[in-house]
């Protein structure tokens, strides 16, 4: 039996997220030990290394590591909630007004498949995101065959950053 997930849709669609981390630790902090809330995506995949990596260097340990999402991350980072916040998207307009202290510390894509049966080879992002909001429902609406679109995604948290990065 041969398994088959799919192939990537042509050129692939690679939407970048930018990893930041914003920065506002005032000197008392370092004595009791920082604080992060922010993007899942980093707490969870990036922090625990990190969190160990710094200690070790700074001797500055880490009293809590949160997941409550970018916009809370970053609004607790703004109102001095917590030392570091972590956003996993580019920051918008109004919180790049505020002037926040942040530097981008990596990249991230997502890639579409589609099964290696669909005759579709290309979608624009205006199509991808009519597909994932559902105004598109089946690939003939594409120029594909007449056949429901099913969309698959593991998104564990803060997957509507997808949509908004599709809008862009």
């Amino acid at each position: 039996m041969r398994m088959t997930i799919g192939k990537r849709l042509g050129w692939g669609f690679g939407v970048v997220f930018a990893l930041a981390l914003i920065l506002a630790a005032p000197k008392e902090s370092l004595a009791k030990g920082l604080t992060y809330e922010g993007s899942t995506t980093m707490g969870e995949n990036i922090m625990p290394e990190a969190q160990e990596a710094f200690e070790a260097k700074t001797k500055i340990k880490f009293d809590k590591i949160g997941g409550l999402g970018s916009g809370k991350g970053f609004n607790q980072v703004m109102t001095g909630g917590v030392d570091i916040a972590g956003v996993s998207r580019a920051l918008t307009y109004e919180e790049k007004e505020q002037k926040p202290y942040y530097q981008v510390i990596g990249y991230d894509a997502i890639t579409i498949f589609v099964n290696e049966k669909n005759s579709i080879k290309n979608l624009s992002k205006k199509q991808l995101e009519d597909i994932f909001t559902g105004k598109l429902t089946n690939w003939k609406e594409v120029g594909g065959s007449e056949a429901p679109i099913v969309v698959v995604t593991e998104i564990k948290t803060g997957g509507a950053q997808l949509l908004r990065s599709l809008k862009r």
